[in-house]
């Protein structure tokens, strides 16, 4: 078991491609950086589990946003 690793980003770019029936499909491709990470994350190398959770909001944009609008 695993700890979900830390990334940093240091630039995206959008491919676009066709597949092979000629539809065209674009693909993000992103630049990381150096960053470290602790011995229990999924980075160290080996087959692990990382459990995930997935939520798009920015909860603490929201909670700034929403104090603000009160």
């Amino acid at each position: 078991m695993t700890r979900q690793g830390v990334g940093l980003v240091e630039g995206t770019d959008v491919v676009a491609n066709v597949d092979p029936r000629g539809i065209e499909y674009h693909w993000l491709r992103f630049q990381r950086g150096p960053c470290e990470n602790a011995p229990d994350r999924e980075t160290a190398g080996a087959v692990s589990v990382a459990p995930l959770h997935f939520d798009r909001t920015g909860e603490r944009t929201f909670a700034t946003l929403q104090a603000g609008l009160r």
